[in-house]
């Protein structure tokens, strides 16, 4: 395992996969940070992550959308053909699955980033917090402190 696909498994982000969308703008994010400190490393990666994340509400407010016109429009077209209103919502139901099914993929892919972009800035605000409490012993260290 690269030090690149190790940063990245620490993150919740594993295996590592050259053919999803999601793991293959990150590589080309981090391939030349190696030498970036980890805060660094972390910044980019939230970026990507942010990215990806706005991509894929977008596709969940388009794949909602179609769901929800097909169902409208079969559902008029239906009941303007004589039908019942249950019925109609039936043929409706079933003529609109496709697109149910890929607003449910559509909102599990946005989660799954959302739940990467969380792991992401918990570990920023812990690299925060310990380079704060680094920084306040090296002072003490320095210049007594304490009891």
């Amino acid at each position: 395992m690269t030090p690149l696909e190790r940063f990245l498994a620490r993150l919740g982000i594993a295996p590592f996969d050259h053919g999803n969308q999601l793991h293959a703008d990150l590589f080309d994010a981090l391939k030349d940070a190696d030498r970036e400190t980890h805060m660094e490393r972390l910044i980019i990666t939230r970026g990507v992550l942010a990215r990806a994340h706005s991509a894929a509400a977008t596709n969940v407010g388009t794949a909602r959308a179609k769901y929800e016109t097909t169902l409208r429009d079969t559902t008029k077209a239906e009941i303007e053909d004589g039908r019942s209103v249950a019925a109609a919502s039936v043929i409706a139901a079933a003529k609109a699955q496709e697109h149910r099914n890929r607003m449910h993929e559509a909102e599990a892919a946005w989660r799954g980033v959302k739940e990467h972009l969380r792991t992401v800035d918990k570990d920023i605000d812990k690299t925060r917090s310990d380079a704060v409490d680094a920084r306040q012993m090296r002072t003490a260290e320095t210049y007594g402190g304490g009891a």
